[in-house]
């Protein structure tokens, strides 16, 4: 352990202890919300901009001025031992055995080894928990991405996962922007999906942020070529390792989507990264989804999605390792909302008449009801027919029971229009008998009335 000396500044190196300037730091820091109770690792080092000692602990390499330039005020390391010569050791001789005998056995140093006695490691030792900060939220107001999660974790890495045209890389280089003007820093886009520094361009100009790409030092990237770069490549361009903001486009471009496992290795390297913010942005699926995404969602720090309804754009996340700031919370933002439901599908033509399949929940057996085949089934044309036989399937129903099912169908049709096999015939009331007619009685001249022979007079 170094001395107490080389851990204090000028101003109290004679006596040992840490001042006033030790512990609070420079009028620099202070303005930067240097707490009094901040951890500081390796005190022996100097910052060579404000001149505080101690690496803050929660600014990942960086003072509190913003500096990332340090220096060593420790002495040099004393020389390392000289090498142990095995030869040199004195070993005792071995033990005759015409010595150990009736007055007993004596202690032997066992056998000459050739190689140096390894003293066992040193125990871990425990962090307590007054040695730890908490992270601060970084507030950028104005984004939308910021005003979603309620402020970001300062060092977070975030990845936005979307469909192609959701809007997720507009959604980023807006929070990106908002960032870079908080911390007076560049932005290092690292593309390998789009490949075109135009595209890139026209994300920020969708997010109404042209006139901050048009400007030098902004927005940095890899230079265009034939062949694309690999991570390796990527990561050991210039400026790269010490950037303040960086953003990975996309996760499936740089490693391929079936290597989870690299990628999983890839957000956890990426999160080592000293850097003020990092998004990942990756592409999902036609449900909305990444393959694997509860593995990389647990190499993250946040994980937002971004969907497009009715060609509205929407954001929306499931999951965040920390609460929202004060300031955020008072305008009300970071609430954890439930997305927003898809439009329902349009009713067909007979779905309108009665509830038909596109409307109707996807059964698990088909429906041999008397209401849903005469009423409903029967009218279908050919492709609700297919429709409602397509989900069958999905189910994985039995083939022979949708045939079955098909049947009844085409019976009740031919029963309907009177066509079926063996349909019972309608019974029909016999005729009654005819009657002969009876013979026409003569008129009556005379108006008389009487009927029967003739009257004489």
């Amino acid at each position: 352990m170094l001395p107490a000396v080389y851990f204090t500044c000028e101003t109290c190196r004679s006596s040992g202890a840490l001042c006033d300037v030790c512990r609070i730091g420079c009028e620099v820091c202070r303005g930067k919300r240097r707490p009094r109770s901040a951890v500081l690792d390796d005190r022996h080092m100097r910052c060579d901009e404000c001149g505080c000692y101690g690496i803050p602990r929660a600014f990942a390499g960086r003072c509190y001025c913003g500096a990332k330039s340090w220096e060593n005020t420790a002495p040099p390391p004393p020389p390392p031992a000289p090498p142990v010569r095995p030869y040199l050791h004195l070993v005792p001789p071995p033990v005759e055995p015409s010595l150990a005998g009736a007055h007993g056995s004596r202690p032997t140093w066992g056998a000459p080894t050739s190689q140096p006695v390894v003293p066992p490691p040193a125990p871990i030792r425990m962090v307590s928990g007054d040695d730890t900060t908490s992270i601060p939220v970084i507030d950028y107001v104005g984004a939308r991405l910021n005003e979603l999660l309620g402020g970001v974790n300062l060092g977070a890495t975030i990845l936005v996962v979307g469909k192609g045209g959701a809007g997720k890389s507009t959604a980023t280089a807006d929070l990106m922007v908002h960032a870079a003007r908080h911390w007076s820093t560049s932005i290092y886009w690292l593309d390998a999906d789009q490949r075109d520094r135009g595209l890139i361009r026209r994300v920020f100009e969708n997010g109404k942020h042209s006139a901050f790409f048009v400007q030098r030092g902004n927005v940095k990237m890899l230079p265009d070529r034939d062949v694309g770069y690999s991570w390796s490549e990527a990561l050991g361009a210039e400026g790269v390792r010490d950037a303040g903001l960086l953003v990975v486009d996309s996760l499936e471009a740089w490693v391929s989507s079936s290597k989870p496992d690299k990628q999983v290795e890839l957000l956890r390297g990426l999160k080592q990264h000293p850097a003020f913010l990092k998004i990942v942005i990756g592409g999902a699926n036609k449900d909305g989804k990444v393959s694997g995404v509860e593995d990389l969602a647990r190499a993250v720090d946040a994980t937002v999605y971004a969907t497009r309804v009715a060609g509205v754009h929407q954001l929306h996340f499931d999951k965040r390792r920390w609460d929202p700031c004060p300031s955020a919370e008072a305008r009300g933002a970071g609430v954890l909302a439930p997305p927003a439901p898809e439009p329902p599908p349009a009713p067909s033509a007979s779905s309108e008449r009665v509830q038909g399949p596109v409307a109707a929940e996807e059964p698990a057996l088909p429906d041999y009801s008397r209401d849903f085949i005469a009423e409903a089934a029967i009218y279908w044309d050919k492709r609700e027919m297919g429709e409602y036989l397509a989900v069958l399937r999905r189910k994985q129903v039995h083939r022979a029971t949708i045939q079955d099912w098909i049947e009844a169908v085409e019976e009740k049709r031919l029963l309907e229009a009177g066509e079926a096999k063996g349909a019972p015939v309608p019974e029909v009331e016999p005729d009654e008998p005819e009657q002969p007619d009876e013979p026409d009685e003569p008129e009556d001249d005379d108006g008389s009335g009487a009927s029967g022979a003739p009257t004489f007079h």
